[in-house]
């Protein structure tokens, strides 16, 4: 799950992950290019297009992807989560 956190105007992203033997776990981004960036090396064929970011105004926290996704100790890693 990738969520959109916009504090004073400023949005940043967590990734959550959930699952196998560690538990939940998360990473955080300070720009959705920095999240998109890591995905990519981690997860070569992630489609951006999946991730639908909030525009509206205020503090607020967004659920802005969703899905189930099987990734390795490696890919794990990459994106911060290990």
């Amino acid at each position: 799950m990738i969520q959109q956190i916009v504090e004073a105007g400023k949005a940043s992203f967590r990734l959550v992950a959930y699952g196998g033997s560690r538990g939940p776990g998360y990473s955080d981004f300070d720009s959705l290019d920095a999240l998109l960036n890591a995905l990519h090396i981690a997860i070569p064929d992630f489609d951006d297009s999946s991730v639908s970011i909030n525009v509206a105004g205020g503090n607020q926290t967004s659920v802005v992807f969703a899905g189930e996704m099987e990734l390795d100790d490696h890919q794990l890693s990459i994106l911060g989560l290990s």
